[in-house]
């Protein structure tokens, strides 16, 4: 259900997030017409987490800033932080609840989170929050795609959206000199 032809995940962080066996039984159990009970198959359907709205991004003092909240929190030490290339590659652990204490779990009420990258470079990547339980399991939370600009990639940027302000500018006048308002 969840992978293509070749075996590769099409959301490999959902992938991790679901029980598809207790999916499969569901349905064989539903196509057979037995009673059956759905089974908790994801972090949100368990419990473990009741909810998540998911992670910001913004760039503060050339890095990046991270952010997200949950609703609650049942088992939760914390959160682990990782990010990767966008264009593939294994994640790699930038930050963990061990060692920061904004990322330790705030209780079963939840909270809001945030992290900054000290590491941040140029290029597209892929930021990722774990959870991790008191069994040391860990859960793919949320993500979201960051595209870190350089310097030189603002600057012509900024030279673009300057050029065509000078060009809207410059074709209002010329719109004005070729029909001027009429005098009643």
């Amino acid at each position: 259900m969840m992978y293509n032809e070749n075996g590769v995940a099409y959301a490999p962080w959902v992938s991790q997030q679901l029980d598809e066996d207790a999916i499969i039984d569901m349905l064989i159990k539903k196509e057979e017409g037995g009673k059956f009970e759905p089974s908790k198959t994801s972090i949100l359907d368990r419990g473990e987490i009741e909810s998540s709205e998911g992670m910001r991004w913004r760039m503060q003092d050339n890095q990046v800033q991270l952010a997200w909240g949950t609703g609650g929190e049942a088992d939760n030490k914390g959160f682990i932080v990782e990010k990767r290339p966008s264009y593939g590659g294994d994640f790699q652990e930038i930050a963990t609840f061990e060692e920061i204490a904004g990322l330790i779990s705030k209780g079963t009420g939840g909270g809001r989170y945030g992290y900054t990258d000290p590491s941040t470079a140029a290029g597209s990547w892929i930021y990722r929050v774990q959870d991790c339980d008191s069994e040391g399991k860990k859960n793919v939370l949320c993500q979201c795609f960051v595209e870190v600009q350089t310097e030189k990639e603002q600057g012509q940027q900024i030279a673009v959206a300057a050029a065509f302000g000078a060009f809207l500018v410059a074709a209002a006048a010329a719109g004005f000199a070729l029909n001027p308002p009429m005098d009643y």
